[in-house]
């Protein structure tokens, strides 16, 4: 977490960058979403942000107001990874199957082309992380690299959150269970 100090010492770009993100995510999650929506979709955003600084530091690329801007498209497209998946499961439930069946069925049908999506924007973004430019590297290089670490993670943790948040919760039984006698001996 941020302290006071740190934040205060922030130029008010920085600022800016972080509130954007945070409310990218926010609105995200909260109109887009069924009931699993909103926890399903901050984890890639999670995922995400931690991806992009291995990126920069192999990349050797500042991370400056461009890699800011790269981490803003990021969410845009991280999150809509994860409504992609996050409606087939919901089709799929509302549809009559259990919860483990839709979870499937979804990742089964919105692999290819969540892959498909990240390939042709990692294509799109390499000759802008290749170029001799000072300016549109880190930019680039903060969008591939939390993309690629969001989208293996999407597949593999936005199931399972699914799964974990839909399951339906053991109601108590109020049953007291009795605690042997001899178990202080």
């Amino acid at each position: 977490m941020f302290s006071a100090s740190i934040w205060q010492g922030l130029p008010a770009r920085y600022k800016a960058g972080v509130l954007a993100v945070a409310v990218l995510g926010l609105v995200g999650c909260r109109t887009n979403a069924p009931e699993s929506g909103a926890a399903s979709q901050a984890v890639p955003i999670r995922v995400a942000a931690a991806g992009v600084l291995p990126g920069l530091v192999l990349s050797g690329a500042p991370f400056g107001f461009q890699s800011l801007l790269g981490v803003i498209a990021l969410v845009g497209i991280v999150v809509n990874n994860a409504i992609v998946l996050i409606d087939v499961v919901d089709q799929r439930l509302t549809s009559g199957l259990d919860i483990d069946a839709a979870v499937s069925e979804a990742v089964l049908r919105r692999t290819r082309p969540i892959l498909l999506t990240t390939a042709t924007t990692i294509a799109g973004l390499l000759p802008l992380a290749l170029s001799s430019s000072t300016l549109w590297p880190p930019m680039a290089w903060a969008t591939i690299s939390g993309l690629l670490a969001s989208t293996v993670l999407t597949l593999l943790v936005v199931p399972a959150v699914c799964r974990l948040a839909l399951r339906p919760r053991q109601q108590p039984t109020g049953e007291v269970t009795q605690v042997p006698a001899d178990i202080f001996k």
